[in-house]
């Protein structure tokens, strides 16, 4: 478990796969995302039962840290990392996340965001960590913005939604712009 002030990341596990499925085939949950994950149960099963990797990828609930102290767990999201091509190629990890509609807008995806990077820059010898919304999605580039990454581009019709080609922003931070920034403790204060 990685732990924060408001909310920790738990791997997903097998148990979970139920929740997984609910969220992933809700579209109040996939609105605004262009999911990640299968919505059939053996393909989610699978993804489940894979165990974090830090060199490649994982899966993570975003829960209320005051909720795990209780054995109550208030789950309020997923994030997630992979890297977008073989790891021998690119040195980076893309970052993906979702905050159920019931508990957005109080902060739970940049703290559950910025607990991540900081893992995978502290843990791992990677260069890059991006992120990508879709262009119209005001409210995910906000939460990538208080991260602490920067706008890139846009991709040109990246993303296929209800048949039509949609553009997104490609966000990115670099290793020396997360740890050996002297102003990371007065922009985030802290985790």
């Amino acid at each position: 478990m990685i732990k924060g002030k408001t909310v920790s990341l738990r791997p997903v596990e097998p148990p979970d796969a139920a929740l997984m499925m609910e969220w992933w085939s809700n579209p109040r949950v996939v609105d605004c995302h262009e999911s990640r994950w299968p919505t059939r149960r053996a393909e989610i099963e699978e993804r489940v039962n894979r165990k974090p990797d830090l060199q490649k990828q994982g899966e993570f609930l975003i829960i209320l840290t005051e909720s795990a102290a209780t054995n109550k767990e208030v789950i309020v999201g997923h994030i997630s990392f992979d890297t977008p091509m073989e790891p021998v190629m690119v040195r980076c990890f893309d970052m993906g996340f979702a905050i159920h509609p019931d508990h957005r807008r109080n902060g739970y995806a940049s703290q559950a965001g910025r607990l991540l990077v900081d893992r995978l820059f502290r843990a791992t010898t990677i260069q890059r960590v991006q992120a990508h919304c879709r262009a119209t999605n005001e409210g995910s580039a906000g939460v990538i913005e208080a991260i602490g990454m920067s706008q890139e581009g846009t991709l040109r019709s990246y993303v296929l939604v209800d048949g039509c080609y949609q553009d997104a922003h490609l966000f990115s931070i670099l290793r020396p712009e997360w740890i050996d920034s002297p102003s990371y403790a007065a922009r985030f204060g802290g985790l």
